[in-house]
């Protein structure tokens, strides 16, 4: 082996090694910081028959826990999922109103059966017939008012489910 090549060889070494230190000190200094993953770079001894002619080093790769990054994606869609209907239900549970207080469905109807009732007594009275009406027409409005948010909300949440699934894919194709 002449003198060159020795250089040589040692050369790669210490700069396999100097890329290897760099390495160690960038996941310490990373390791803080919420999802780094660590990295290692693969060395390989360079041999020409039988001559140790130097070493080849690859480059940094992740080193990355598939099971862990799978059941951490898994929780994440859980998550959203789960946020999304509590702000669906939320937002109907509003609409729907209190029950008993008048303005729920329950209460609606109930209004429109007693003016049935009433009506039932004395079934000429105009003034009776036009508070069924009314009542009817109440209940109607009610049902609509759901109607539209049940829709509304529906749409919010097809909407929120397609930005989710743009993240997910942009974050992937990072």
């Amino acid at each position: 082996m002449s003198l060159a090549s020795a250089i040589s060889t040692a050369s790669n070494g210490l700069a396999n090694v100097s890329a290897q230190l760099a390495l160690v000190s960038h996941n310490v200094a990373n390791a803080s910081t919420p999802s780094y993953s660590v990295e290692t770079i693969d060395s390989q001894s360079l041999t020409a028959g039988g001559v140790g002619m130097g070493v080849l080093t690859g480059p940094a790769v992740r080193s990355v826990n598939q099971a862990l990054q799978t059941a951490a994606l898994q929780q994440d869609t859980t998550v959203a999922g789960l946020q999304t209907t509590q702000t669906a239900l939320q937002a109907i549970d509003a609409i729907s109103g209190t029950p008993g207080q008048g303005s729920d469905l329950g209460s609606l109807l109930a209004a429109m059966q007693d003016q049935f009732s009433t009506l039932l007594t004395n079934p000429s009275s105009p003034t009776q017939q036009s508070e069924v009406v009314s009542s009817a027409s109440t209940l109607a409005q009610g049902i609509n008012a759901l109607s539209n948010g049940y829709t509304a909300q529906r749409q919010t949440a097809e909407n929120s489910i397609v930005a989710d699934v743009g993240a997910a894919n942009s974050a992937l194709g990072t």
